[in-house]
């Protein structure tokens, strides 16, 4: 997966946290893809993503985003 950097990122108050709730629907995957994001000393360092038991395709273009879990109250993040 390609994702580009800002060049003055976000930086969260929070040191460390880790959330996986970030599901898409994308080409090519009947069970779309789910993500997981990385906050290390305030600044993101990974977003991982992975599917639902299919194989990751050469492309993957997604549609849709969605949180797994909603309502979704980010004001612990920033």
């Amino acid at each position: 997966m390609l994702f580009a950097s800002r060049p003055n990122p976000v930086v969260f108050k929070r040191k460390s946290i880790r959330f996986g709730d970030v599901v898409a629907e994308a080409t090519g995957l009947n069970a779309g893809v789910g993500f997981l994001l990385y906050v290390d000393h305030g600044r993101v360092t990974a977003l991982e993503g992975y599917t639902f038991g299919e194989p990751w395709p050469d492309v993957v273009v997604v549609k849709s985003w969605d949180y797994a879990t909603m309502p979704r109250d980010l004001s612990s993040l920033a």
